[in-house]
């Protein structure tokens, strides 16, 4: 009896240490200075989200939210790139930013309110991101990927 319990005791320590080092993150593991990705919602209420694993759908006239957002450290200075009135098919109705900085770092939002009235699939194109450290001249860029949308008639 008192050997099952050792034993059980041993494996339940042993079990413990596995989930444990399986979770943690290395220390000596820098993050990167820079993280940009990109996400992209239906401002609707009819649909999930669009980003999710299921497609919610897109029709002609929908408000689509799209949102940069870039992880930094908090001594990068970052600029989002001015795609005018539109992009690609999509025009933009709305937009604006969002800083929050929490231990050291900073995180960037910039959203963009989209709609369109051309049924297909339509992309949104590539975003490039410019960043360098406070001090520095030359400015350093993150691409993000393109995003493709299947905009339906109402018909449909």
């Amino acid at each position: 009896m008192r050997a099952l319990n050792l034993f059980r005791f041993i494996f339940t320590v042993w079990l413990f240490s596995i989930s444990f080092v399986s979770w943690a993150e290395p220390i000596d593991k820098p993050k990167p200075e820079v993280v940009i990705k990109t996400e992209l919602d239906k401002t609707s209420v009819r649909n999930p989200p669009l980003n999710k694993g299921r497609w919610g759908g897109v029709t002609i006239g929908d408000k689509i939210r799209y949102s940069l957002i870039v992880s930094a450290k908090k001594d990068i200075e970052i600029e989002f790139p001015d795609f005018g009135g539109n992009l690609g098919n999509f025009t933009i109705k709305d937009f604006g930013s969002n800083k929050k900085v929490f231990w050291g770092r900073q995180k960037l939002t910039q959203w963009y309110v989209l709609d369109t009235y051309v049924i297909g699939k339509q992309a949104i194109p590539k975003a490039m991101v410019k960043y360098r450290r406070q001090g520095e001249s030359d400015w350093r860029h993150l691409e993000t990927e393109e995003k493709e949308i299947e905009v339906k008639s109402l018909l449909d």
